[in-house]
This record gives C-alpha cells, sequence and structure tokens, in this order.
C-alpha cells in the first residue's frame, strides 16, 4: 500500500515541473504583430497586437531607422516611397518580442486630397468655361466666320444654347 502512494505522489509530483516549464515556453512563445491603418492621404497609425497573456511593460519604435518613440501606439506621416517601421517590446518579466514591417507610400494615390480636390477644380472650370464660350458664341454667332460657326454649332448640335437665349431675349424685349 505504502509502495502504491509514493508511486502515486511521484506520477502527481512529475507533472508540476512540466507544466511550469509550460508556462515558461508558452511565454517565450508569445508574439508580437505591428498592425497599421491609413489615417489620411500619406498618414499611418501603428500599433501592436500580443498573443500572450503577459503585460507589455516598454515599447520602442524605431521608424526608418532615426526616429524613436515610446507609446503603445504611433503615428507618422511619410514622405512618398519605402519605410521601415519596426517595434520592440519589453514584457513585464522582462522579455524581448520583436517585430518589424516596411510600408510602401505612394504620392499618386486616391488617398490624396490635393489632388483630388486638383482634379475636381479644373472639372469646374473647364464646364464654366464651356459655357461661357456656348453663350458668348450665341450672342455674337453672325459676327464669326462660317468655320468657326460649323464648330460650335458642332457642341450644339440640338440648338439648346440658342432656343434658351431667343427666350432669354424675347423676355428682355417684353
Amino acid at each position: 500500500m505504502g509502495g502504491r502512494i509514493f508511486l502515486i505522489l511521484i506520477f502527481i509530483f512529475s507533472f508540476i515541473p512540466t507544466a511550469a516549464m509550460a508556462a515558461d515556453s508558452f511565454d517565450n512563445q508569445s508574439q508580437i504583430v505591428i498592425r497599421h491603418e491609413k489615417i489620411d492621404w500619406q498618414t499611418y497609425r501603428f500599433y501592436s497586437l500580443s498573443n500572450g497573456d503577459v503585460e507589455l511593460a516598454s515599447y520602442e519604435w524605431l521608424i526608418d531607422g532615426d526616429q524613436v518613440y515610446h507609446s503603445p501606439t504611433v503615428q507618422a506621416f511619410f514622405s512618398p516611397g519605402n519605410h521601415s517601421v519596426a517595434l520592440t517590446v519589453i514584457d513585464s518579466q522582462g522579455n524581448r518580442k520583436y517585430d518589424s514591417i516596411k510600408v510602401n507610400v505612394n504620392f499618386w494615390s486616391l488617398h490624396n486630397n490635393y489632388l483630388l480636390w486638383f482634379f475636381y477644380a479644373m472639372i469646374v472650370v473647364m464646364i464654366f468655361y464651356y459655357w461661357g464660350v456656348k453663350i458668348i458664341y450665341a450672342f455674337n454667332r453672325r459676327k464669326v466666320s462660317k468655320e468657326v460657326r460649323v464648330f460650335m454649332d458642332i457642341f450644339d448640335e440640338h440648338g439648346e444654347t440658342s432656343k434658351l437665349l431667343n427666350k432669354l431675349k424675347r423676355k428682355l424685349s417684353k
């Protein structure tokens, strides 16, 4: 009977070190991953995700090898080109975890608001110019050469501008 109890105790105590080693190996196997989101044109926010249960104590972000930040999240504005972001995290047990990513920033992007506003402004200017030329032509149709009349009538093939101006002239003459 005493031998059985001894074997049971040895069996139970043999699992205690393995469980402790499993907990240590789990903490050593936990990883840190950099995630990022685009906030605005050429502006990114970086943050980290961890799969371990250990509390993260210290953060060190290295952006392009020269900018260092010590916070859980970082927001950065990049010039066009390739950039690198590296993260070193120290957890509460003193373990270091690393991750790095590359970010490719393009100037010609749909997120470039200045470029979009330039295109919008150009479209508005072209529309105003087109209608301005059509209205000026409609008032001065008899004063221009035949070639100009043929060319301008292509743009107003249904005569809508001329009809509109004739109505306006009739109302003004009354």
